[in-house]
């Protein structure tokens, strides 16, 4: 049977299109970002540093649309309750805060920022990874952002139509857990250092091929590979929400190769040292949707 014990919560993300001449995996960096959840108000944890807190650790992207900012990343980022972490009891849905690391214009710094999410929706999770009845996705729509708050989009890479042949490989800029989670409040300190929380940059690109390796697994859900495809080897915990790129190869007379837009990383199977990706059309149906309203 299908283990759904064996499913790895990774934290995910997308992948769009652009010619380049040599792929430069370092300039996608910058289109994955850090996002926090946090039982209690920013404010009052940074006034009680020494005081621990609940905390919930992943990875998300943008995309500009119609001039609308949405993020994107796996629902089970966004939608998880503490319940589902051992030994942390549950929290009111109301009581918990979300916090994306970006950059001030400003101040010219890296610092966390409280994102408010109209769709209260949010609170009421189905586990959709868990179960795979649907993409592990999640848009919400930035609104009143400040002009400040400068914010990398991947709407450039994305595109329905690249032929699955020219795949060559497929990459992500993630956010892995903390070091040593016994040092996660250093985030909440004014001022302080993150880096030893962090990871180094070695840790956080992560480079995968496509297979077919989950095609043996018994039980495994009918749907499972008409919305999502699966990358070898797993990525960490953390990377769920960060946006996975396809890297393709030359085609025709082209000169130059191509990185497109793949999907949001969402989850891994441990067992089979695969990662599960929601594919960009299941994205991008997502999207679709939410630009009705």
């Amino acid at each position: 049977m299908f283990n759904l014990r064996t499913v790895k919560i990774l934290f995910l993300v997308f992948i769009s299109s652009r010619a380049l001449g040599q792929v430069d995996e370092e300039s996608f960096r910058k289109y994955s970002y850090l996002i926090l959840k946090i039982d209690c108000p920013w404010e009052e944890a940074r006034a009680n540093p020494t005081v621990k807190h609940r905390w919930i650790w992943g990875t998300c992207a943008f995309i500009k649309s119609n001039n609308r900012i949405f993020l994107v990343t796996a629902a089970h980022v966004l939608r998880s309750s503490y319940d589902a972490i051992p030994d942390l009891p549950n929290v009111d849905p109301a009581a918990i805060h979300y916090y994306i690391r970006v950059y001030h214009r400003e101040t010219k710094k890296l610092d966390f920022i409280e994102f408010t999410f109209n769709d209260r929706g949010l609170d009421k999770y189905d586990d959709p990874m868990m179960s795979f009845k649907k993409p592990d996705v999640e848009i919400v729509e930035c609104k009143n952002l400040s002009s400040a708050i400068a914010l990398n989009t991947i709407d450039d890479f994305i595109e329905n139509n690249f032929k699955n042949n020219l795949i060559l490989d497929a990459f992500t800029w993630g956010y892995p857990n903390p070091k040593n989670f016994e040092n996660s409040n250093d985030l909440l300190v004014p001022g302080k250092d993150p880096s030893s929380v962090l990871r180094e940059d070695s840790e956080r690109l992560y480079r995968g091929k496509l297979t077919d390796a989950w095609k043996d697994i018994p039980g495994r859900p009918d749907n499972l590979d008409s919305l999502n495809f699966a990358l070898y080897p797993e990525a960490s915990y953390g990377f769920s929400g960060s946006p996975v790129f396809f890297r393709l190869k030359k085609s025709g007379n082209s000169t130059v190769s191509k990185v497109v837009f793949a999907g949001i990383l969402s989850a891994g199977l441990d067992v089979h040292h695969i990662g599960i990706v929601a594919k960009h059309s299941e994205v991008i149906k997502i999207l679709k949707e939410k630009l009705k309203h």
